[in-house]
């Protein structure tokens, strides 16, 4: 209640909506994510768009509507690409694992895991990684089948919806 101003209240509302969740307070965190979704609608700006999309999704993910949270992330993790921020990405990946696993999509699950994997590895984020290796299944392998690690990140941003152009950008091509 102390932080009024927009910008550093909807970070700090965002982190509320994820300390509100761990500990199971769905309606706190519900009345913090339509905060920060209200701030996000008057500001417009694509890292508060990002925050407010990735907090609706957990919340949803949390309230047992993975279908609709797998959306909201998907767009979250879009943002959060468009910025270039690898670890809020990573971080979104591991819900939208999570919303594919409750929908039944195992194979989707394994495949966002593996790819936050990769980046925390990149990262050198050991906590998330360890978080994440112990959501996989012990006998996947970094990669699937006979593509490159590369092969498999092209495939996914193609998946995601990218342009040739932006993903380009996003390779450094």
């Amino acid at each position: 209640g102390e932080t009024q101003q927009p910008a550093r209240r909807a970070a700090i509302l965002e982190a509320y909506v994820e300390i509100t969740l761990a500990t199971e307070d769905l309606a706190s965190a519900r009345t913090a994510s339509e905060e920060l979704a209200a701030i996000t609608e008057r500001m417009n700006l694509p890292f508060l768009r990002a925050l407010s999309a990735q907090a609706s999704g957990a919340l949803l993910l949390a309230e047992g509507n993975p279908a609709a949270a797998l959306a909201e992330l998907r767009q979250a993790w879009n943002l959060w690409c468009e910025l270039q921020v690898p670890y809020e990405a990573a971080r979104t990946r591991c819900m939208m694992a999570l919303a594919c696993r409750k929908l039944g999509d195992e194979e989707n699950a394994i495949s966002q895991f593996t790819a936050a994997q990769q980046t925390f590895e990149q990262l050198g984020a050991v906590v998330d990684l360890a978080c994440v290796r112990a959501l996989l299944p012990k006998e996947v392998s970094r990669t699937a089948g006979p593509l490159t690690d590369r092969e498999v990140e092209v495939l996914k941003l193609v998946a995601a919806g990218l342009t040739n152009r932006r993903i380009a950008q996003k390779l450094n091509i």
